[in-house]
């Protein structure tokens, strides 16, 4: 490795990653893997020590898996493994000098930086309406709903958890609003956790014609079947209307007819990080951060070509363009962990060269996953979907994705 100064002064670490959850803790793997006695320095930060197992977020939600038995010890890892772990909020970024501010003031230098801060719950939609359907008719009297959304960590699902104990045994309407994966698993969880709560309701609501609107007609068809044999009201081609006093129905069917919902919770896709527009790098109209197809961040300031030398970043944050067109990734967990692989070997490969050019030219393009087979977890019942189709194996594959938990926690379990 170089001797960890430059002109402009020294560099607090080799590799300076931004974000400890999924492919911040998987590129410490494989940079110990890939560098065997030449570990670079290397720096994590986060705002957590420890990290939830957001796969399974929606069996946590209900207690049916805990926080103890969910929960990787993050920063205990790092340590073990001779790194640095800080906890901080990170507040900016100076991409030329490789420099991480910090809530605190204090700032790290990074011979390398990785960005690895993930993705937002998408904010629920708020539609007002005046309480009355339009046609001349009074609403009936309405209770307040609560509209959690941002089911990722346990701070957001504490209070989830909360509100669903405080129904008690009474009659109750719970909505979930968003037909996607972590709808429809969300769905199915609640209609477990509602099996021996006669009067418990739980609708899956969603915008589109189709539940899993990401896979193929043939897995959304399946989807449904499963969730209505779980007794969960699925209402297609309709939205979740908010009134002046929070109060939410659905819009699309006759909502007149039918009583206020109890509790409503979003999930409705995945939005950019807010600070990723504060990075001093390039985003897309949507926020998401431009890399090239060496993970590297493009720059606003050169032709798309060109990059900050040295700044990777990877995992649900990016998107990936060669030149200028996009390139389709799964934003999924198996993404970023292939991701991870390939910046480790790019950041090794930069640490490695004799100067900044000759690495660049040897940094290694990673091509995105196409497909890849995975489990679509229903309640009681669960999905294996290889690509175009799927198979409905009971609960074997809830339960294979127990054991990928358990696998990863092992993976990253700290040095002794």
């Amino acid at each position: 490795m170089q001797d960890g100064t430059t002109a402009s002064g020294a560099f607090d670490t080799d590799v300076l990653i931004l974000g400890g959850s999924l492919l911040g803790v998987e590129l410490v793997h494989q940079l110990l893997r890939r560098s065997g006695r030449a570990m670079p320095r290397f720096t994590v930060v986060d705002r957590l020590a420890k990290h939830d197992y957001i796969p399974l977020c929606h069996e946590r939600l209900t207690a049916r898996l805990t926080v103890e038995e969910s929960t990787l010890d993050t920063q205990t890892y790092v340590t073990s493994h001779g790194g640095e772990y800080v906890v901080g909020e990170i507040i900016g970024l100076d991409p030329e000098r490789r420099t991480v501010t910090l809530a605190s003031g204090r700032t790290l230098r990074g011979r390398t930086v990785v960005v690895a801060l993930g993705s937002d719950v998408a904010p629920p939609p708020r539609i007002s309406a005046e309480g009355s359907s339009g046609r001349g008719e009074s609403a009936p009297p309405t209770r307040r709903t609560e509209h959690p959304t941002g089911l990722k960590f346990a701070r957001e699902l504490a209070p989830v958890h909360a509100a669903l104990l405080a129904l008690g045994d009474r009659a109750a309407r719970i909505a979930v609003v968003g037909g996607g994966i972590s709808g429809c698993e969300l769905a199915g969880e609640l209609a477990v956790w509602a099996t021996d709560k006669k009067d418990v309701t739980v609708t899956l609501v969603q915008r589109g014609e189709r539940l899993l609107e990401g896979l193929t007609p043939f897995v959304s068809r399946a989807a449904l079947r499963v969730l209505k044999r779980q007794r969960v009201d699925v209402r297609l081609g309709c939205s979740m209307q908010i009134d002046a006093d929070g109060t939410a129905r659905i819009h699309g069917h006759d909502e007149m007819s039918e009583p206020a919902f109890d509790l409503v919770i979003w999930s409705v896709g995945v939005t950019p990080p807010p600070i990723a527009r504060t990075l001093g790098l390039s985003t897309d109209a949507q926020g998401w951060l431009r890399v090239s197809p060496t993970l590297e961040c493009l720059s606003d300031d050169a032709p798309s070509a060109l990059t900050h030398a040295g700044v990777f970043a990877g995992g649900d944050i990016v998107q990936i363009y060669e030149g200028s067109t996009p390139i389709r990734a799964m934003r999924r967990a198996i993404e970023a962990i292939v991701q991870a692989g390939a910046i480790a070997k790019n950041v090794l490969t930069l640490l490695g060269a004799k100067d900044e050019a000759s690495g660049r030219t040897a940094l290694r393009v990673y091509r995105p996953l196409r497909d890849f087979p995975h489990g679509v977890s229903l309640g009681a019942r669960s999905l294996l979907v290889l690509g175009p189709i799927c198979f409905d194996l009971f609960a074997f594959t809830v339960w294979f994705r127990r054991f990928l938990m358990w696998r990863y926690l092992a993976r990253y379990a700290p040095r002794r």
